[in-house]
């Protein structure tokens, strides 16, 4: 799923919420359930802070030459 969080993807993501909220064809702003939109932001935005630690992460770990940081 970690993949699908790129700017490229962003549409395709877009589409599949609306899908599982169960977009109206006729009227887009229309769902019949608008709680799994919100709960799959919720989820979405779990998975962007976990890619964004990993990234974090990934650049310490490079300027510290591969070690990881004591606490």
């Amino acid at each position: 799923m970690e993949d699908y969080l790129d700017p490229t993807y962003i549409g395709h993501l877009i589409k599949a919420v609306m899908r599982v909220a169960g977009q109206d064809e006729k009227d887009q702003e229309d769902t019949t359930a608008p709680s799994n939109a919100l709960k799959l932001s919720f989820d979405i935005k779990r998975l962007a802070n976990v890619k964004l630690a990993k990234a974090i992460e990934s650049k310490d770990l490079v300027r510290l030459g591969d070690q990881p940081r004591s606490s």
